[in-house]
């Protein structure tokens, strides 16, 4: 077994929401990854289809330390959902205020909208994706990155 046999293990057991064997997968996928981008996708399993958010956020912390993410603007998204479901409310608002947070994709671009109304109403606000009118994080951080890809609905 190699990286390319475990991702695309992982990959399979996504696409048909095996949940459990993905995170598996990209769990023995991590010895052999160079990059976050294996940690980064546990974390995205455990935080959003799972609701494992202590777990979630070791794997978010440790792909956004490891380096060389294609989006690292999402795993500060996920890190944020995580620490506010958590009860961490500092935290959550620290990971969308991270400094040097790179465009990709757009999701900069969300953070930044974010940063700006936040500010502007006094911390009252809560961040999109941090929670949404009936409190699935999951479901606002989804909108926020369809908006990031120009995405309606």
């Amino acid at each position: 077994p190699d990286l390319d046999t475990y991702r695309g293990l992982g990959d399979a057991y996504s696409l048909s929401e095996d949940w459990p064997k993905a995170v598996d997968a990209y769990t023995k996928a991590v010895p052999f990854a160079q990059d976050g981008e294996m940690e980064f996708q546990r974390g995205h399993i455990l935080i959003q289809e799972q609701d494992q958010y202590a777990e979630g956020k070791t794997a978010i912390r440790a792909a956004l330390a490891k380096g060389g993410l294609k989006r690292e603007g999402e795993a500060w998204i996920l890190l944020g959902n995580a620490e506010y479901e958590t009860g961490n409310e500092a935290a959550a608002i620290a990971a969308y205020f991270t400094d040097g947070l790179p465009q990709d994709q757009g999701h900069g671009r969300v953070l930044a909208q974010e940063r700006q109304a936040l500010s502007q109403s006094n911390g009252t606000r809560r961040v999109a994706g941090i929670a949404d009118p009936v409190g699935r994080p999951d479901r606002a951080a989804a909108r926020a990155q369809r908006a990031c890809h120009g995405v309606e609905g």
